[in-house]
């Protein structure tokens, strides 16, 4: 095989001007939200179309991509076309105050519900008010009254007869009944009763006595009568109640008749505000009609207690939503209960229950970075139950620690119904597929970003379009046709190939911004071939300071390099180092060292742990090499010693071996 010598710019990939216009004329311009990446695409349409439990997404790729931007816009097209989801409302268990309930209502009908309910409850209110007030109610509770007053002076009319007759008198309060001797149609005083003789006091002491007994019965009759006398006027005011309010609660139920759950509540609701008349005709109702509107619409003007916690509105959506929640913490992802401080106290009640992303992502999509949420283990693990459970569940951090001690809320689950797509390097994809047993299962379509693609008319075309459309909405100076074939050579640098090229589009629209900002300091029309190189030349002077160091060291003999003539066991490698996003050649003298032994080749860089795993593979490969070659009829009684000169950071790579040959 006869030697081949490329010159430098062989190693470039340029486009003739003529090639990019034919390009241009031939194919259709049209901007795809994705470029490059059909196998990608393929892998969302599949998993976005297909709902079943489990087949959430995961999208590999590396930073920079352009997957986030792609997948929303893929999702947009997707989404308007969904339908909206309902909303979620908490409302309050008046069977257990610390178990809220969860309604669902049709989108935008969650904030109409609650409005719905404040007017009814102020409605009741001033309906109730009015009729109380009316000659038919009052003439029913002095009914009541007067029964109660006439049944009370029949009880104690024969006790009060014989008081009479013993010169006793009855008193009573409203804790207890007792019986006094009078004098003069009075109490009679201690020092009275001293002066009488001892006989007429212990007859007044044993017929106190005996009143006490008898006045101890009266006392419970009088408590049952009161008893009685409270449940006729409770009675009385429900009866008013539920009399005043019918109408106002039949036209909530039939305006929510298909929802079941809302009808439960509203029935639950009715009884409760049965149990609480007293409280809630504290509120009052002598304000205007225009005051009434006003309050209708703020927090508070209502019991708390039938407060109604729009949770998730869905009122300006027009199709499933999409979430993209950046900083995956618990909090952010499952909601969580606030709190308030009242006296030093921390409370807390439903209406404090604020949502998370799987919330609002409900009945759409929610896009979630991985090193976000590995970095959050309550998150991750959470996420994983709530996946499997279908429902979200809000619960505080510290109780799933076990050290939270006083008592909060438990909300009722709501049922998920969200596609979640995970984006993150491919990486993570092959070690949570390996090492997480759940993850196989939760999230079985993979959607793996290429970083390379096909320098094919299409793609080539697509690039383009791509570019115009991101110097028209970021306000880029238009870039010239040259301009476009040195973003081209440039993409295929990045690709490392000159069949394809890169889709790492984030360091390519880098590049456009810094031209930009030259083109506009120096009042240019466009962005061309000369600008666009001399921004990639800016660039690489702004992190190339090591490489410039290490031409320094050459050039002052402090590190060794032989350009002229050969030299036995002895060569010149280039190995490629790479600080911050500058990459560069450094030469580096390779020497082998033979003398007398035993077969055995020694690699200096593994012996001092500065060799990478490939790199000593290669070593050992040579090593078989050397014996399969000279070693068929003899032992070879020699001892190799291959090394790095002037080499102190790692050795990695089966090219270096290769190098190591050739010494």
């Amino acid at each position: 095989m006869s030697d081949l010598k490329l010159k430098p710019g062989a190693l470039n990939k340029t486009y003739p001007l003529s090639q990019l216009k034919r390009i241009k004329a031939a194919i259709k311009a049209e901007h795809k939200p994705i470029i490059g990446q059909k196998r990608a695409v393929r892998a969302l349409e599949f998993g976005l179309g297909n709902r079943a439990q489990g087949f959430n997404i995961f999208v590999a790729g590396i930073p920079g991509t352009g997957k986030e931007t792609a997948i929303r816009h893929f999702l947009e097209e997707i989404a308007s076309a969904d339908s909206i989801p309902n909303d979620w409302c908490y409302v309050n268990n008046f069977d257990n105050s610390y178990s809220p309930e969860s309604l669902s209502l049709p989108s935008g009908e969650g904030l109409v519900f609650k409005k719905d309910i404040k007017r009814f409850l102020w409605e009741s209110r001033v309906a109730l008010n009015r009729e109380m007030s009316s000659k038919e109610y009052n003439e029913q509770k002095d009914a009541i009254v007067k029964e109660h007053y006439s049944k009370q002076v029949e009880i104690m009319k024969p006790v009060a007869e014989k008081a009479e007759k013993e010169q006793f008198l009855i008193h009573k309060t409203p804790y207890e009944i007792s019986a006094f001797p009078k004098v003069e149609n009075r109490p009679m005083s201690e020092k009275e009763f001293m002066q009488l003789k001892r006989t007429e006091q212990q007859k007044i002491l044993d017929t106190t006595e005996k009143f006490k007994e008898e006045l101890y019965g009266i006392a419970q009759e009088l408590e049952k009568l009161q008893d009685a006398f409270r449940e006729k006027e409770e009675a009385l005011k429900r009866r008013v109640f539920l009399s005043s309010t019918r109408l106002l609660l039949d036209k909530l139920k039939s305006k929510y008749a298909e929802e079941e759950d809302v009808l439960l509540f509203l029935e639950a609701l009715k009884n409760d505000l049965l149990e609480h008349l007293e409280e809630f005709l504290k509120f009052s109702t002598n304000i205007s009609t225009h005051q009434q509107t006003v309050l209708l619409e703020k927090e508070g003007m209502m019991p708390l207690r039938y407060e109604i916690n729009v949770l998730v509105d869905n009122s300006k959506l027009e199709g499933a939503p999409i979430i993209y929640e950046q900083n995956p913490t618990y909090n952010n992802l499952f909601g969580k209960i606030e709190k308030e401080n009242q006296a030093g106290t921390l409370i807390t009640n439903y209406t404090l229950i604020r949502p998370g992303a799987l919330h609002k992502a409900n009945g759409g999509f929610l896009l979630l970075p991985i090193e976000g949420l590995l970095r959050n283990y309550f998150s991750w693990d959470s996420l994983k139950r709530a996946i499997k459970n279908e429902e979200i569940n809000i619960e505080e951090p510290g109780e799933q620690l076990g050290f939270l001690t006083s008592k909060s809320l438990k909300p009722e689950p709501i049922p998920l119904n969200a596609q979640i797509i995970i984006i993150g390097r491919p990486i993570y994809y092959h070690l949570l597929f390996h090492y997480d047993e759940d993850f196989k299962d939760l999230f079985k379509v993979i959607a793996d970003f290429d970083t390379t693609m096909e320098a094919s008319d299409e793609n080539i075309r697509d690039f383009m379009t791509f570019i115009d459309k991101r110097v028209k909405e970021d306000n880029i100076v238009s870039l010239s046709l040259r301009g476009k074939a040195r973003m081209l050579r440039y993409s295929h640098r990045l690709a490392n190939d000159q069949e394809r090229i890169s889709t790492r589009f984030r360091s390519m629209l880098d590049i456009l911004e810094e031209a930009n900002h030259y083109a506009k300091r120096d009042n240019r029309k466009e962005i061309d071939d000369e600008l666009i190189q001399k921004t990639l030349d800016e660039k690489r002077l702004r992190s190339n300071m090591w490489q410039e160091k290490v031409q320094e060291m050459i050039h002052r003999g402090e590190l060794f390099i032989d350009l002229d003539g050969e030299d036995i066991g002895q060569v010149n490698g280039i190995s490629v180092s790479t600080i911050g996003d500058n990459m560069f050649g450094r030469p580096n003298r390779i020497t082998a060292s033979v003398s007398l032994g035993r077969s055995e080749i020694i690699d200096i860089e593994r012996e001092v742990n500065l060799g990478g795993p490939i790199h000593s593979k290669g070593v050992m490969i040579l090593k078989g090499y050397l014996a399969d070659k000279f070693g068929q009829d003899k032992l070879l009684n020699v001892s190799a010693q291959l090394v790095f000169e002037q080499s102190y950071s790692g050795i990695e790579g089966d090219s270096a071996s290769s190098a190591e040959l050739y010494a």
